[in-house]
């Protein structure tokens, strides 16, 4: 197994600002590595979270973020980030009805359904982070 090091960054597709925002990449035998922040806007990217895995693991990705609506959104799919990918960038595109785990050179994985759809109850000035 070839140790494979790389970065992830979060990049916000949907109508508007969204909250909450957390993003994770989970491999066996490897620490999880989570991405988080309290607000990012329409069309606004995180900054990078280092990740490792290796060219064996089946790399899980799991998302979660409350909507301008106010609905909580959460998803996971399993990409793999290959060697071609090595020490790269993988972008994970949330949009309003699914997100793509898209690797650096890989194929993509697109068209990932959120596993829940939830509305907070709380006004939006009680949401804000």
């Amino acid at each position: 197994m070839a140790n494979q090091l790389g970065s992830f960054t979060i990049e916000n597709k949907t109508k508007g600002t969204i909250t909450f925002v957390t993003g994770q990449h989970i491999a066996s035998g490897h620490p999880t590595d989570t991405l988080t922040v309290s607000s990012l806007a329409a069309g606004d990217t995180t900054g990078k979270q280092a990740f490792e895995t290796d060219t064996h693991s089946r790399d899980l990705w799991e998302v979660s973020f409350v909507n301008s609506d106010g609905e909580l959104r959460t998803g996971h799919k399993f990409c793999g980030y290959e060697e071609s990918d090595g020490n790269a960038n993988v972008i994970i595109l949330l949009q309003d009805d699914d997100f793509t785990i898209m690797p650096p050179v890989s194929s993509s994985c697109p068209d990932a359904s959120y596993d829940q759809t939830a509305v907070d109850s709380r006004s939006k000035a009680e949401r804000s982070p």
